[in-house]
C-alpha cells in the first residue's frame, strides 16, 4: 500500500532536495517566485541555492507552480520536522507492507512514542525482536548516531531518535503517544490478509505467552479491550477461534486476555500467523507435539450426531457405520444426551431386553449446522 507522506507530516516539516531537483523547482526568476508565493525574496533566494531547506508548504506550492508531481522527487529529498530534528532520506512515497505493520504492532505492544514525538522506544527481553526492529529502522536510513541500544539484565532498551518516523508511526498506525489507553487498529489492516497476519504476529510476539502445562493455550494480554477485540475480529476472519477474558482480582484497573485454545486453533495459528518470537514459537511447537495423533473426543461426538441425522438412530447401527465399539458409542450417546443435543425418540423391547432409537434435538440440529473450529468447547 503506497502512501504520500507529504500529506501526513506536520506543517513544521522541512524539505531538502537534491541540487538537480532544485533547478526544476526554481525555473522562474527569484523575484517572480517570491511575488507569486508571497514569500520574502531573501528566503526564496536561499531556498534556490540550497543554503536553507524548504518548508513543506512552500515545497508543495513550488511543485504546483512548476507542474511537478511528488513522485518526481521519489528518493531525492530529505525530511525533518522542526529545525532541530534529525534528517532522513525518505519518500515522498512509502510502500507500507507487512514489515511496517509487524514493527508497528511490536511498538504498540512493547514500545512507546512520547507526546513530543522525539523518539520511538522498544523494550523487550528477546534479542531477535530487538535486532529485527533495529535492522528495520537502519534499512529505512536512520543513521547509527540516532540509534541507541541499552542492555540491562532484565531487558534491552532500543531508542530510535527521529521525529519524522515517530510521527508517521503514530499517525499511520494509530499508535497512541504518551500514556497508552484504549487502542484501535487502523481500518486498512482489516482489508488486507497479510496485514492482519502481521498485526496478530506483532501483538503475539510483543504481549503474548504460551502455556504448555495444564491447559494448553496461547494468550495476548493488554489493558485495552478494544485492541484485543480488533485482534479477535482478525482471528475470526482467518478462521481461528478465540475468546476474551477479564481479570480484576487485586487490581485497580482490569486487564484483558485473548485466549486461543484447542488443537485445531493452535495448529491454524502456527501455520497462518507464523510467529517470529523464537522461544514462544518453540513452546507452541512443543504443545502441538504433545497432542495424540488419534482423533479428539469431540470428533467422534460430532460424527455420531451426523450419523443420527443421516438416519442411523440405533447404537448398533452407529457403531457399525463409524467402525468403533458399541461401548464407546454408548458413552458418547450418554454424554450427548446430558448436553441436550439428542434425546430418545423410541424404546424398542426384545426378548433380551430393550434399546433406544435416538433423534437430534433442536439444539443438536442447530449445533451440527455450525462449522466446527473447536470441538465442544
Amino acid at each position: 500500500m503506497e502512501i504520500n507522506i507529504l500529506q501526513i507530516l506536520p506543517d513544521d516539516t522541512i524539505v531538502r532536495a537534491e541540487k538537480d531537483m532544485l533547478n526544476l523547482l526554481f525555473k522562474n526568476k527569484v523575484s517572480e517566485v517570491a511575488n507569486i508565493l508571497r514569500q520574502p525574496l531573501k528566503n526564496i533566494s536561499r531556498y534556490k541555492t540550497g543554503a536553507r531547506n524548504i518548508p513543506i508548504n512552500v515545497f508543495k506550492q513550488l511543485c504546483t507552480l512548476n507542474n511537478l508531481s511528488s513522485r518526481d522527487f521519489q528518493n531525492k529529498i530529505w525530511l525533518k520536522v522542526t529545525a532541530s530534528g534529525t534528517e532522513i532520506k525518505l519518500g515522498p512515497y512509502i510502500d507500507i507492507d507487512e514489515k511496517w505493520v509487524y514493527v508497528a504492532e511490536l511498538i504498540r505492544g512493547d514500545g512507546h512514542i512520547p507526546a513530543n514525538y522525539w523518539s520511538i522506544n522498544f523494550i523487550n527481553q528477546e534479542k531477535a525482536l530487538i535486532d529485527y526492529v533495529l535492522n528495520f529502522f537502519s534499512n529505512l536510513g536512520v543513521p547509527k548516531t540516532s540509534i541507541y541500544l541499552f542492555h540491562r539484565h532484565d531487558a534491552d532498551f532500543l531508542t530510535i531518535r527521529n521525529f519524522t518516523l515517530a510521527y508517521l508511526f503514530s499517525k499511520l498506525f494509530a499508535i497512541p503517544t504518551g500514556k497508552k489507553g484504549e487502542m484501535h487498529l487502523p481500518e486498512f489492516f482489516f482489508q488486507n490478509e497479510s496485514f492482519m497476519k502481521a498485526a496478530i504476529r506483532g501483538a503475539f510476539d510483543a504481549e503474548g505467552s504460551v502455556q504448555h502445562c495444564g491447559s494448553r493455550r496461547i494468550t495476548v494480554t493488554s489493558n485495552s479491550i478494544s485492541w484485543l477485540e480488533d485482534l479477535q475480529t482478525m482471528l475470526e476472519k482467518l478462521n481461528i477461534k478465540s475468546r476474551i477474558t477479564k481479570e480484576t482480582y487485586r487490581r485497580d484497573k482490569p486487564i484483558y486476555r485473548i485466549i486461543i485454545y484447542h488443537q485445531l486453533n493452535l495448529k491454524r495459528f502456527l501455520s497462518t500467523i507464523n510467529p517470529f518470537h523464537p522461544k514462544r514459537r518453540n513452546k507452541l511447537l512443543k504443545i502441538l507435539s504433545t497432542y495424540s495423533n488419534k482423533n479428539p473426543a469431540g470428533f467422534w461426538r460430532r460424527k455420531i450426531l451426523q450419523s443420527i441425522k443421516n438416519g442411523y438412530v440405533k447404537r448398533k447401527e452407529i457403531a457399525a457405520t463409524l467402525q468403533i465399539s458399541k461401548k464407546i458409542v454408548g458413552n458418547y450417546l450418554w454424554w450427548l444426551q446430558r448436553q441436550g443435543l439428542i434425546e430418545p425418540s423410541k424404546k424398542i423391547w426384545t426378548n433380551k431386553g430393550g434399546f433406544y432409537e435416538y433423534a437430534l434435538t433442536r439444539k443438536g440440529l442447530s449445533y451440527i449446522n455450525i462449522p466446527s473450529h473447536s470441538f465442544f468447547d
